[in-house]
């Protein structure tokens, strides 16, 4: 028996109503994603970065940045994260050692320089030297918290500044705090590196840390083991490898690593 007009009507809204129903969830279906957590002094340029990743991939990249220790420290405590980008190797090897990284994702990706900043123009420091004034606040990351400060501390204690600087230190949580206590006037100069340097149209760079008065600066790169997105994890370090993302760091004043 053929069905009569009003019934082909109402199953023909009965299929409309169901599609339109599963429209929106279609709609609403979430874009593929990738969480970095990241040295604070790569802010500028890891945002650009990711920018041209989505651009070219179409895959958004989400960063947490701050104190490379203190992310650290949050992964281990089970923050969760695709991929973690530090300020140097040694919270990339603890996390390591914990056994929440993806087996042979470590790779290293930047190296950088080590500066002294002050106001520009000013006058009370001007050189390593005048660290030893006595009325002089000297502001670096905390060494505790920050690779950046455990560099600026092994360079000091090399030069034989430490016993002059160590009781008007200024400690900041990481390498853009420290920077801005100078900017504020909260110190009188700052320990940081040379591409952080480059941002401030306040200060100038008065001196150059020897590269031998403090271990190397490289950024250390990993895929976490408990990432969500693996793929997209690994192909976000592979594409700051590429030589796209290798003129944007060189832009903003960083030596990518050689590949290995």
């Amino acid at each position: 028996m053929r069905p009569s007009a009003r019934a082909f009507r109402l199953w023909c809204t009965g299929i409309l109503a169901a599609a339109l129903v599963l429209l929106p969830s279609c709609e609403a279906a979430p874009q593929e994603k990738v969480l970095v957590f990241a040295a604070a002094s790569l802010t500028d340029v890891l945002q650009a970065q990711a920018e041209l990743f989505d651009k070219e991939r179409g895959v958004r990249v989400d960063i947490n940045f701050g104190a490379s220790n203190s992310l650290a420290q949050q992964i281990a405590r089970g923050a969760p994260a695709d991929v973690f980008i530090a300020a140097g190797a040694q919270p990339v090897a603890d996390l390591e050692r914990m056994g929440l990284t993806a087996r042979g994702s470590t790779r290293e990706l930047l190296t950088n320089d080590l500066v002294l900043v002050a106001p520009a123009g000013a006058g009370l420091v001007r050189s390593l030297d005048d660290l030893r004034k006595p009325n002089m606040r000297l502001a670096i990351a905390d060494p505790e918290l920050a690779p950046a400060g455990l560099y600026a501390r092994q360079a000091l204690v090399s030069l034989g500044l430490w016993p002059a600087v160590q009781p008007r230190l200024v400690l900041g949580r990481d390498v853009r705090t420290t920077l801005a206590y100078v900017e504020s006037g909260s110190a009188d100069a700052a320990v940081v590196y040379r591409t952080d340097a480059q941002i401030s149209r306040d200060l100038e760079v008065v001196a150059t840390f020897p590269r031998d008065s403090h271990d190397p600066i490289a950024y250390s790169a990993v895929v976490l083991r408990a990432s969500s997105n693996g793929a997209g994890a690994a192909a976000f370090l592979d594409f700051l490898q590429g030589p796209s993302a290798r003129e944007v760091f060189q832009k903003y004043g960083f030596t990518p690593a050689a590949r290995k």
